[in-house]
């Protein structure tokens, strides 16, 4: 299982069951959600499973993901040094 920032994962609305736990990833400069499913919480990660290992996470403020829908345009900021 993978691990993953506690603040990427995000709940979204999935009718008729409820909500879903999901990530956004970055595919081709856009935001796509993901579902996911979650493990043990350890620190500042959660495991995660439904993703492969290198795929590019989106994290931010958890009002902007959760506002987040797909296809949203995403500008990736520089490493830090």
């Amino acid at each position: 299982m993978l691990t993953a920032p506690l603040q990427s994962v995000v709940l979204r609305a999935a009718p008729p069951a409820g909500e879903r736990t999901g990530v956004f990833l970055l595919a081709d400069g856009q935001a796509r959600f993901t579902p996911v499913t979650s493990g043990v919480i350890g620190g500042l990660d959660i495991e995660v499973s439904g993703i492969a290992e290198g795929e590019r996470i989106i994290i931010g403020p958890y009002q902007a993901l959760r506002d987040m829908t797909d296809g949203t345009l995403v500008t990736v900021a520089p490493a830090a040094r």
